[in-house]
């Protein structure tokens, strides 16, 4: 490779040289050959001519002049990349997604209006494999600090005298207790020589850890937003989200899904979940790679709430909420990667998120999508027998978008 590079410089040089000492009269034709890999087991030499004459007051006039087979197309495009159907997973959008969400209106109620439904039966084949990619970046922001600070500021302002040494304490016990377990959180200071964490109590007292956890406030008074029944949380949600996105996408394959958050407390946020571990607590929508990490997440305010949006540019709130949280999630990844990329992504998620103008819309998008799907939103129907074996299926794709049902 260095070589190459060399020899390619000390080309250059020899050509300006040439053209340099060319005389005012002289007409020379100059042929420029590079040969450039197109394919694993095939290469192709291409001839360049740039044409170059002097005029009367001394200039050199340059006329390139392309070989009469090249197609146009730029090396590092492939020769035999063909237009991808409209229905194709790998179709390029054609609109970028700020266009896209800034069209949105407010009494929208579906994503696609426009779109023509149209069953046909038997599967749709796909060549394209699906498989996880690690685009991880090594570009990084640290954000915690901002974090601290504006819990402290908010805690003052409360009337309770919070300093950033006992914050940091704080927390420092919360995150052993997670790996530390006690039957309760006041076991930590038992006098119990096998109950007892002699860490925790040369930390901090426990009357100490108890006053700071009832006053530690997550607001301020300016931040009451009567639209938002999680205001008192926002602002630090957002500087949290802001820190799990700092890394970027850097999984292709995303899951969104809602999960838990054990509490017992006092609050308007209160879900009740009987089929999850943790049936009491706070209902959270997030987005995750396969090894578990966090991009983004946002609170469930409860049923009829409307999605917040920082930005205030997430419109949708005549669409279902389901529609709403996965375009919610996916906002940041549609506007900070560009469309040809997008395409290597693709979203799960379950029957609670999934509609058919969902998958149409993040399929205009170019992202691919997949889902289970509750009966009464599909209007088709796959009517299996009864009495069918084990193991047989019916299958019907939709011919204007590709989406197999």
């Amino acid at each position: 490779m260095a070589a190459s590079n060399m020899a390619a410089s000390n080309m250059a040089v020899q050509r300006r040289t040439f053209f340099a000492t060319l005389p005012n009269s002289y007409f020379v034709r100059f042929s420029i050959y590079y040969v450039w890999q197109t394919t694993k087991k095939r290469t192709k030499r291409v001839t360049e001519v740039l044409e170059i004459d002097s005029d009367e007051d001394g200039g050199i006039s340059a006329v390139y002049i392309p070989n009469e087979n090249d197609s146009g197309s730029s090396d590092s495009e492939s020769d035999s990349d063909e237009q991808d159907p409209s229905n194709s997973p790998n179709k390029i959008p054609n609109v970028s997604y700020h266009k896209v969400l800034h069209e949105y209106e407010e009494n929208q109620s579906i994503l696609e209006p426009n779109h023509e439904y149209s069953w046909v039966s038997g599967e749709k084949k796909y060549t394209d494999i699906l498989e996880d990619k690690n685009l991880h970046s090594d570009k990084t922001k640290n954000m915690i600090q901002k974090i601290k600070n504006y819990i402290v500021e908010c805690t003052q302002e409360n009337g309770y005298p919070l300093t950033l040494q006992e914050l940091h304490v704080f927390l420092g016990i919360i995150l052993l207790s997670i790996i530390n377990i006690r039957k309760s959180q006041k076991d930590y200071w038992s006098n119990k020589l096998l109950l007892g964490c002699n860490l925790v109590k040369s930390a901090m007292s426990r009357n100490k850890f108890l006053k700071i956890k009832c006053k530690i406030k997550l607001s301020k008074a300016e931040d009451q937003n009567s639209n938002d029944k999680a205001w008192k949380v926002r602002k630090v949600l957002e500087i949290y989200r802001k820190n799990c996105l700092q890394f970027g996408f850097f999984s292709t394959a995303l899951a969104i899904d809602e999960m838990m958050v054990k509490f017992y407390g006092r609050t308007n946020l209160l879900q009740f979940l009987p089929n999850k571990p943790d049936r009491f607590g706070l209902k959270i929508i997030g987005i995750a790679s396969p090894a578990g990490y966090l991009f983004d997440c946002d609170i469930y305010c409860g049923q009829g709430s409307q999605v917040y949006s920082a930005d205030k540019k997430l419109k949708l709130s005549k669409c279902s909420l389901g529609s709403c949280f996965v375009m919610l999630m996916v906002q940041k990844l549609l506007t900070s990667v560009v469309p040809r990329k997008i395409m290597q992504y693709h979203v799960w998620f379950d029957n609670y998120f999934t509609s058919p103008d969902l998958l149409v819309h993040l399929h205009n998008l170019g992202l691919k999508a997949t889902g289970t799907v509750r009966v009464n939103r599909v209007k088709v129907k796959n009517n299996l027998d009864k009495k069918a074996e084990r193991g047989t299926f019916i299958v019907q794709h939709e011919k204007n978008s590709g989406m197999i049902l």
